[in-house]
């Protein structure tokens, strides 16, 4: 990727138990510059991650000009799961997920089976879950030794040196704004 490539970093907003909906936040960021913002609200371990932020991309007047998303990991909002894989397809760029700590994907699979365990299973909530599941399965495997990162559109060697040439700093900047929207200030380790 070339620079001056449009990049747009994804994170949410700190939360709690008690909040039904959560703030993402996408920062449009270019050779060191923020372009622009973007938000949208998914619902608190719920299930419309993906389309919210596709929404949320697809609607803007960033979206032809963006060549890479980037996120902090592929689960938002609690256990939200955000399918990569979908994002590549509809938007045609690299998606990159990546964390500090190695995702575990069968903790992660264990808590959407606990969370389900815990819930009446009513409405459809147990296909809800098997989707959570399968998008976590979808996502691939976990590429490299910290930052870790599970990819669509690009391989994970790629996509670990996009992130040492382009740096996380879309991914932050986002982190800080979301956390300045719902706390009132940044708070919060931002990567």
């Amino acid at each position: 990727m070339k620079r001056g490539s449009r990049i747009i970093g994804i994170d949410d907003s700190p939360f709690t138990k008690n909040d039904r909906h959560v703030r993402i936040v996408g920062v449009v960021w270019r050779d060191g510059t923020i372009e622009g913002v973007l938000s949208t609200r998914v619902g608190r371990d719920g299930g419309d991650a993906t389309e919210k932020i596709l929404g949320m991309i697809r609607g803007s007047r960033f979206a032809s000009q963006a060549r890479a998303v980037m996120m902090n990991g592929i689960m938002t909002a609690g256990l939200n799961a955000v399918d990569i894989k979908k994002m590549n397809e509809e938007l045609k760029v690299p998606v990159i997920a990546f964390t500090r700590t190695k995702p575990g994907r069968e903790r992660v699979i264990a808590a959407i089976e606990k969370a389900g365990e815990s819930e009446r299973i009513i409405r459809g909530r147990a296909g809800r879950l098997a989707r959570k599941k399968a998008i976590v399965e979808r996502a691939g495997e976990v590429c490299g030794n910290g930052p870790y990162v599970q990819c669509a559109g690009i391989s994970g060697r790629e996509a670990l040196r996009m992130l040492e040439e382009f740096g996380k700093e879309p991914v932050r900047i986002a982190h800080l704004i979301a956390s300045g929207i719902k706390l009132g200030e940044s708070h919060g380790r931002s990567w």
